[in-house]
């Protein structure tokens, strides 16, 4: 390839698909991986899997097994009342970061905590969820709006759904 090749439109998506990256704490165990633990996670288009890391433990989930990817923030989650906001708060009340979810939940507060919930379908077939509080630079990002390697991240795994979904004609 030379200096002012062009890549074709599969090699730019395969890129900035690689490019997305999420960093959370997680809120519960993950294979050998503690709940509570800062863990990454990345898209790698060539295998066709996301990657969970941490430490020196990798641990691989297939893209067609991939459900979704949601990043909301932490009081629009307990308000809802719907299953995902009383599981990730329910969750986290008795796992480690419970603390952490609970202590920030107080009226009046500014800072915002966002918690990402990464659906998808286990070996056996059933649905499965991970949530994760996300994590900036150095700790928790807090802030008004989404932060925008979060959004880009849940755009990538939530094209990959839309890619490997179920062709439905009809509800």
């Amino acid at each position: 390839m030379g200096l002012f090749s062009k890549k074709s439109p599969e090699e730019k998506a395969q890129k900035k698909e690689a490019a997305a990256v999420f960093l959370g704490e997680s809120l519960q165990a993950i294979g050998k991986i503690p709940a509570g633990k800062c863990v990454g996670l990345s898209l790698k288009p060539a295998d066709q899997v996301l990657n969970i890391h941490y430490d020196k433990t990798d641990i691989t989930l297939p893209y067609e097994r991939l459900r979704g990817f949601r990043v909301e923030d932490e009081v629009t989650l307990a308000k809802s009342g719907s299953g995902l906001g009383g599981a990730i708060v329910g969750g986290a009340l008795f796992g480690v970061g419970g603390a952490i979810v609970g202590q920030n939940m107080k009226k009046g507060k500014t800072a915002i905590k966002w918690v990402a919930t990464l659906s998808y379908v286990d070996k056996e077939g059933s649905s499965q969820a991970l949530n994760f509080i996300q994590w900036g630079v150095t700790g928790y990002y807090e802030g008004a709006t989404k932060h925008y390697g979060a959004s880009q991240f849940e755009n990538a795994i939530n094209e990959i759904v839309s890619r490997y979904g179920e062709d439905i004609t009809e509800l």
